[in-house]
């Protein structure tokens, strides 16, 4: 059956069909489209090395799925549309080296048979997978802390399990020692809203409130699966009369790429009330990651920076990108997160816990900010989550891609739409 892009609400889970046409076909040399001549574009390496990069770009088309072909030597692609754009991801398939370029007919596809990155969703959860491996869960539904913990704790609009490529979980949803903390989660700590304190981190204070409000998109396909969903952020200092401080969106694109996992998170923080919420300066609130209770109080896990440092040298320093790892399950596993360019007071400072497995980007250690109505404030990371220790080339690699990528451009001297 043909793929539909997006679910509808209401559906009790999603898994896309595959795309109809056999991709065997294009990598035996058929005929993909027999259309009008497509026009080329070019991808620029800049001033460096390429491998096996994301690459992200404007193609001349309206297709979802396009076919990107090389002269010498063939190399059928598949490039997907990034919704409600004119931009396409596509992965690299042969190293580029600096000062290079490379140019790509595009094509249509057609119904072509390919593998999707998948998404289960129903009431409860998102569930995202390459092929039969869990990549993530984004919940949907509160979850409720273990019997032994204060209900205050409960919490929805988060991530966890993240799992690394072999099925091992690398994050903690209810960490007893420090209970409000959950997987991938985003909330800050010290704050001011009309004269009252609130504080959307530390629960117990039940001043502030994250949860999850709608999911807005879910799409599939073979390049990568996204979804997008809104969450709240509530001041409840008078619990009688909760009231909608900021509406978040995120936007998750999970890439298919088997080893490591990929996916980039975009977080969209609006103030939605007439008056601004201050955040005031702390040392720590944010994107944070928590991960899992294996790691706790064991010298064999621990951080590392993009400048080398560990959790000691590293708290509140600005690095470029944050590992942290450690055995699980008897095996070594690693989670990095890679910070944007065009983030807030990039390079963001990290706040490093001293002994627990827990990081968060933290632009308010810098000083206080306002988010005002109506002005959006964008975040963006990409992680990266394998099995093995930290590898700290490749991490810088990938940050290059992600931070200063690929051109895709029109191949000079061809008529463009």
């Amino acid at each position: 059956m043909m793929a539909n892009l997006m679910t509808k609400r209401g559906c009790r889970s999603l898994r896309t069909g595959r795309l109809v046409l056999a991709w065997f076909t294009c990598l035996c040399g058929a005929t993909i489209a027999e259309a009008a001549e497509p026009a080329p574009v070019e991808i620029v390496a800049g001033p460096h090395d390429r491998d096996d990069s994301l690459v992200i770009g404007r193609l001349p088309s309206k297709q979802r799925l396009v076919g990107l072909t090389v002269a010498k030597p063939s190399e059928p692609l598949v490039a997907q549309r990034i919704p409600d754009s004119d931009q396409y991801a596509w992965r690299l398939q042969r190293p580029l080296s600096a000062g290079e370029t490379r140019q790509y007919r595009v094509t249509d596809l057609g119904q072509i048979e390919l593998p999707d990155v998948t998404i289960d969703e129903d009431d409860e959860a998102i569930v995202v997978r390459i092929g039969e491996r869990t990549v993530l869960q984004y919940n949907v539904a509160t979850v409720q802390p273990p019997a032994d913990l204060d209900p205050v704790y409960a919490r929805s609009g988060f991530i966890h399990p993240l799992q690394s490529p072999a099925g091992r979980v690398v994050t903690a949803g209810f960490p007893k020692d420090h209970a409000h903390q959950h997987g991938i989660f985003s909330a800050w700590v010290r704050t001011e809203f009309e004269g009252r304190t609130l504080d959307f981190w530390n629960q117990r204070d039940r001043t502030g409130h994250v949860r999850h409000l709608s999911v807005d998109r879910v799409e599939t396909g073979p390049v990568f699966a996204q979804f997008d969903v809104s969450l709240e952020h509530s001041d409840r200092s008078d619990p009688e009369q909760p009231r909608p401080v900021l509406k978040e969106t995120w936007t998750v694109r999970v890439y298919h790429s088997a080893e490591p996992f990929l996916f980039d998170i975009v977080s969209t923080q609006t103030c939605i009330a007439d008056s601004p919420l201050h955040v005031q300066e702390y040392h720590y609130g944010g994107m944070a990651f928590r991960g899992t209770t294996q790691w706790l109080d064991r010298p064999d896990a621990g951080f590392l920076t993009s400048d080398g440092h560990d959790r000691q040298a590293g708290n509140h320093t600005r690095p470029k990108w944050v590992a942290a790892s450690g055995p699980v399950d008897g095996a070594h596993c690693t989670l990095a997160v890679l910070d944007h360019p065009a983030n807030f007071r990039f390079p963001q400072p990290v706040r490093l816990h001293p002994s627990k497995p827990y990081f968060v980007f933290t632009p308010p250690s810098l000083g206080a900010f306002a988010l005002s109505p109506g002005q959006p404030y964008v975040s963006r990371y990409r992680y990266v989550v394998h099995d093995g220790p930290p590898a700290a080339d490749d991490y810088d690699r990938m940050w290059t891609d992600y931070g200063a990528p690929l051109i895709v451009r029109p191949v000079a001297g061809t008529p463009q739409e």
